[in-house]
């Protein structure tokens, strides 16, 4: 299963990388990475992906560890094929659409995130905890739908 990465670069000081080409490589490779512009891997799109004007990248790939220079920085792109969700590289968006009282998200931010919970319910109490740099955990008394927002 590929999975969808979607991110908006910006160049030092804040401008957006617009219409820019960014090389995505095996993370520690050289070699270009197979990009697709959809999950069954039917189309590919262009290595170095070139960003839109609003300096945004969208594709699919392998779940895997990936790289993307940028101005002579590198960014690390992981993709993971137990998150089904879009991967941002600054927000991931987490959907509960069965009702549960614990909603368990994965991200890859390396750190505690905020977190930001909308409930089909209305006000809720929630409870947030952090198990790992890799995991959210949001507990409430009740079983919930919702949406969560976790961001850098």
């Amino acid at each position: 299963m590929l999975v969808l990465y979607s991110q908006f670069l910006q160049f030092p000081g804040g401008s957006p990388a617009a219409n820019h080409p960014v090389p995505v490589s095996a993370r520690a490779s050289n070699q270009l990475a197979p990009l697709f512009t959809d999950q069954e891997g039917m189309t590919p799109a262009s290595n170095p992906y070139t960003t839109d004007g609003d300096g945004h990248i969208v594709f699919y790939a392998a779940p895997g560890e990936y790289e993307t220079l940028l101005a002579g920085s590198y960014m690390r792109i992981p993709l993971d094929e137990s998150v089904t969700e879009p991967v941002w590289g600054a927000v991931v968006v987490h959907e509960e659409s069965t009702p549960s009282s614990v909603w368990t998200v994965r991200h890859f931010f390396g750190i505690r995130p905020s977190v930001d919970v909308r409930t089909a319910q209305g006000e809720t109490v929630a409870e947030v905890e952090h198990p790992d740099a890799l995991t959210t955990v949001i507990t409430f008394g009740t079983e919930a739908t919702g949406t969560a927002y976790l961001r850098r």
